[in-house]
């Protein structure tokens, strides 16, 4: 075969020094190994970077709520049942002592993602519990009758279970905010 009849034959085998004329198997093989690692890696960091999405949005919704709740709280007027001195912090789902008339459960529709305070169909778990405690303020003698009231937020199921090595589930995702209440002048 006649060099000068193909010119781009001609310069791929001037270019190409001997004995070295591309990639081997082996090469190959190498670096597509590299790059799986590497795609696996970036994957798993797609799952994470999903739950703590879940994660942030129960704890901006829990906030919302508490948030929600001690404005109402706020809007009451002193003789209301909603901030008279009582209340409790604790998760329990269910009426117990010291806890009525200071906790509200909060439903969240499954494909509306609508929030109600029953649920939207029979059997449904609270997706969020809200409670409050309302206690006197000792901590002023300027004015008597201020009122501390405390509002948490939790949601019923953690979005971050089963992080970590060893882990048996992470804490569910909780709001707490206060204020001091004063009575009218």
């Amino acid at each position: 075969m006649d060099k000068s009849a193909n010119p781009n034959l001609r310069l791929s085998q001037e270019a190409a020094p001997k004995g070295e004329s591309g990639f081997t198997l082996l090469e190959t093989a190498v670096g597509a190994m590299v790059m799986l690692v590497g795609l696996l890696a970036a994957a798993q960091l797609f799952a994470v970077a999903a739950l703590y999405n879940h994660s942030s949005k129960q704890t901006t919704l829990a906030t919302a709520l508490a948030h929600r709740k001690l404005e109402e709280l706020i809007a009451q007027p002193l003789t209301s049942t909603m901030v008279d001195y009582g209340g409790s912090l604790t998760s329990d789902a269910q009426n117990t002592a010291g806890t009525t008339n200071f906790y509200e459960d909060y439903y969240i529709h499954p494909t509306t993602k609508q929030f109600s305070t029953s649920p939207h169909f029979t059997g449904q778990a609270a997706s969020y519990h809200v409670r409050w405690q309302v206690s006197a303020d000792t901590g002023s003698s300027a004015m008597t009758g201020m009122r501390v009231i405390i509002v948490r937020a939790e949601a019923t199921q953690a979005g971050l279970k089963g992080i970590g090595a060893g882990s048996t589930g992470a804490a569910k995702e909780v709001a707490q905010l206060s204020t001091i209440r004063t009575p009218p002048q």
